[in-house]
């Protein structure tokens, strides 16, 4: 793939193709698509293949952005039952905007994961949206999920991603609305792995409605949520209505969704808001939470966007190492994917001592290993 050829190309080296879906279609079973750097401008479906799709550069210079164009989006979307195969790595996803999904609602603005278990690591997903609205009264109901990434009756693995500036906005003129996850939303019995990431400044926006889950949206789902920062987002409602759990709100489940060596830091106006079980441990979250190792303590951000942990932060080694995730991403790639997760969200050795270690081990609170 070469955002500057030109002629369709054939994949070969000598022609390669000039968007990444030309790819995609002839691609069989198992194949790997090595994307040079460059900007792309058309969206990716993986139409249910077991294929690799990289960047040979990183995310910072392989760039999929659909210009911010209002039914745009998903940018990407895995919802032909993908599996664990199934690998997006090492691209910046921004400007997709969703307004509908297959089952009416907005899911998705950067990535759509529907009924299907993808892998998604290593990217920046960002200013993305998933946006809907009712113009009348009596009307629909206008829902939106997952203005980063949504998971719908989903379990993909979500590793080492940064998931920033994303908004779900459903706005209405009745107190219908519905707007959640920001960042990520989860519904309809998914059940994720989300380690690693860095989820900051999303926006989950209800008007007149409600916004709930500004970094993390769960509604009957189940996820894995281990060694990630949710901070600096934001719930907005109008109408009355509330709007709560701007690091994670939590809804409508029976089975517990997990949290671990996590940090819920600066979030606008709550940390989290749950209506069914969650279990949150060794974890950083303001205002408290209940769990064992948690704490409720200015983690000590670097500062200025960066969500690093100064030399003096009292989350250095006060994780629990027995509860980092296997390395189902395979972020070492050495193939072994029952390794406990080695590496951090900067690619850095995950267990590293900065005091001589804790009581339950090395690893610090969120995605980054302190060094």
């Amino acid at each position: 793939m070469d955002a500057t050829a030109s002629g369709p190309g054939n994949g070969s080296p000598q022609a390669p193709f000039p968007e990444i879906q030309a790819a995609v279609q002839i691609a069989p079973p198992g194949a790997t698509i090595l994307v040079l750097p460059g900007a792309y401008g058309v969206p990716v479906d993986f139409l249910g293949k077991s294929i690799r799709v990289l960047s040979t550069a990183g995310p910072v210079v392989t760039v999929l952005d659909l210009g911010g164009v209002i039914g745009s989006g998903p940018a990407v979307r895995f919802t032909s039952g993908e599996g664990p195969e199934s690998l997006l790595c090492g691209f910046t996803i921004r400007g997709a905007i969703t307004v509908s999904g297959p089952d009416g609602s907005a899911d998705g603005g950067g990535i759509l994961c529907w009924r299907s278990s993808p892998t998604i690591a290593n990217n920046v997903i960002e200013g993305n949206a998933a946006y809907q609205y009712s113009p009348s009264c009596p009307g629909f109901q206008p829902l939106a999920f997952g203005g980063g990434i949504a998971c719908v009756d989903a379990s993909p693995t979500i590793v080492n991603n940064v998931v920033d500036s994303n908004q779900a906005l459903a706005l209405s003129p009745c107190d219908a609305a519905l707007a959640g996850g920001g960042g990520i939303a989860c519904r309809s019995n998914s059940h994720p792995l989300i380690v690693n990431d860095r989820i900051t400044g999303n926006v989950a926006s209800g008007e007149v409605g409600a916004g709930v889950g500004g970094g993390v949206f769960l509604w009957d789902s189940a996820p894995v949520i281990a060694n990630t920062t949710m901070a600096g987002n934001q719930v907005y409602s109008d109408g009355g209505l509330s709007a709560s759990g701007a690091g994670l709100a939590v809804f409508s489940g029976t089975e517990p969704a997990s949290v671990s060596n996590c940090i819920v830091w600066g979030n606008t106006p709550d940390a989290i808001a749950a209506t069914s079980p969650i279990n949150v441990s060794f974890s950083d979250v303001e205002g408290g939470y209940p769990g064992l190792g948690n704490l409720q303590v200015d983690p000590l951000f670097l500062g200025n966007g960066n969500y690093r942990l100064h030399p003096n932060s009292p989350c250095l080694d006060q994780g629990n190492d027995l509860l980092v995730p296997i390395d189902l991403g395979d972020l070492d790639r050495d193939g072994d994917l029952g390794e406990i997760t080695p590496l951090d969200l900067d690619r850095f050795p995950r267990f590293v001592a900065a005091f001589g270690g804790g009581a339950y081990g090395l690893v610090d609170m969120g995605p980054y290993e302190h060094r």
